[in-house]
């Protein structure tokens, strides 16, 4: 995988597109909210929208797509923003951090997915990892994407987590 590109040279290229400045207009007071990385090279950027109370996602690979503005389950009244411009550890520096962990901790959960998202926790931008293992775990690490401490570890089962996800949805 390759994360090389950092953050905001990503959105700065994303903002300069006819696609981003078009939705923009109407738009006006929408700000970002997280960078996606989903297993993938490309990147999805997302952009809140306090009227709208909706997200919009920006898909940046090769051509630049956009998905439509889409509700949100959250847990405060606003998405936080995200400072870009605080972020010093990139994110592929995050996932060494977050492989050696995992290496020392949980050596017999090989990685078989995982889900990066660059969001605002407790103030501070961070890095919410995900990992899918082998053995069918979820190894969940936030890593300060400032400071790259690691500021929340735990594991648990994957079928655990999809029992979450289906009371919230209910």
């Amino acid at each position: 995988m390759h994360f090389s590109m950092d953050c905001k040279e990503k959105q700065d290229s994303l903002e300069k597109t006819s696609i981003f400045k078009d939705w923009e207009k109407n738009h006006v007071d929408a700000y970002l909210v997280h960078f996606l990385w989903f297993g993938a090279e490309e990147v999805s950027i997302g952009y809140y929208d306090q009227k709208a109370d909706a997200i919009t996602t920006f898909q940046c690979g090769e051509e630049i797509t956009k998905t439509e503005d889409t509700e949100i389950f959250k847990e405060q009244k606003t998405i936080p923003v995200l400072a870009v411009e605080k972020v010093t550890i990139s994110c592929s520096r995050a996932r060494e951090i977050a492989e050696t962990r995992r290496k020392q901790n949980y050596p017999h959960d090989a990685p078989t997915k995982e889900i990066i998202i660059l969001q605002t926790i407790n103030n501070n931008p961070t890095y919410n990892m995900s990992i899918v293992t082998n053995t069918f775990r979820l190894i969940t690490i936030h890593i300060n994407a400032e400071t790259g401490a690691v500021e929340e570890e735990k594991i648990r089962a994957l079928m655990d987590f999809v029992e979450t996800i289906e009371k919230k949805i209910s």
